[in-house]
């Protein structure tokens, strides 16, 4: 399929959805050894993240229409995520779309971890993410990722509450940029794909697009996420706050 078909598509979608949510990874990013020792990693873009992130602001520039819609930016409060974002903004704001930054997401904030933990990733011994993927024992201390998927469900009810309530600003549609982790999406997308598996690592600077409509109260909510060609539908039920293969 051609790239304009492709944009074409998505259009097609989104004139269908009363929501477009795109989580996006932040850049490569460096850690230094105080922030390892101190177990709070906050990252600095490396110059390939800045890159990495240029290139995604200036594809979702093209993507997006300026006429009919708007970007409303949340983001994670750490610095590397913070920095991805205000490059996205900048790109996009070069290129003529009207952007509003809302404001930082605690939700979208990455992985609690344990001292023990960052112990053992200053030391090379472990990848943190081996207990979500390889259902391994939590170190004490470690968010589960009940915790993490349950942060994101947050952040889904809220843009339910939203396009409940406000359909349009100043008559223009509104698309959402939550720019983070890869916990944020990680555990849903697996949910996805099979109902088994526990979650799915994005590369740095990647976009998982969620098209949704609203539900009234009470109601799942029905998500259709793109991720890497794969076209994935979850449920999200409200009230008991937990993601599901849709069938």
């Amino acid at each position: 399929m051609s790239l304009e078909n492709k944009l074409e598509r998505g259009r097609e979608i989104l004139r269908k959805s009363d929501v477009e949510v795109d989580f996006i990874r932040h850049g490569e990013a460096f850690y230094d050894e105080d922030e390892l020792d101190r177990g709070e990693l906050e990252g600095e873009l490396t110059p390939l993240g800045v890159e990495q992130i240029k290139n995604l602001g200036d594809r979702l520039a093209k993507e997006i229409d300026k006429n009919k819609e708007i970007v409303i930016i949340w983001t994670s409060p750490k610095k590397r995520a913070v920095q991805s974002s205000f490059i996205l903004e900048e790109r996009m704001k070069a290129a003529g779309v009207e952007v509003y930054r809302l404001r930082i997401k605690k939700p979208l904030r990455d992985t609690d971890l344990s001292n023990e933990l960052i112990e053992n990733l200053s030391n090379e011994k472990v990848e943190w993410i081996d207990f979500w993927t390889k259902n391994e024992e939590y170190p004490t201390g470690m968010e589960k990722l009940e915790g993490v998927s349950s942060r994101t469900g947050r952040i889904i009810s809220c843009l339910n509450r939203i396009v409940r309530n406000i359909s349009n600003i100043k008559g223009k549609k509104m698309r959402f940029l939550c720019v983070g982790h890869e916990e944020n999406i990680g555990g849903v997308i697996g949910c996805g794909i099979d109902g088994e598996t526990p979650f799915v690592e994005t590369d740095n600077a990647e976009l998982v697009r969620i098209y949704f409509n609203k539900a009234e109260k009470g109601k799942d909510i029905k998500l259709d996420i793109d991720f890497k060609n794969q076209k994935i539908t979850v449920g999200f039920d409200e009230e008991r706050k937990r993601f599901y293969k849709f069938q």
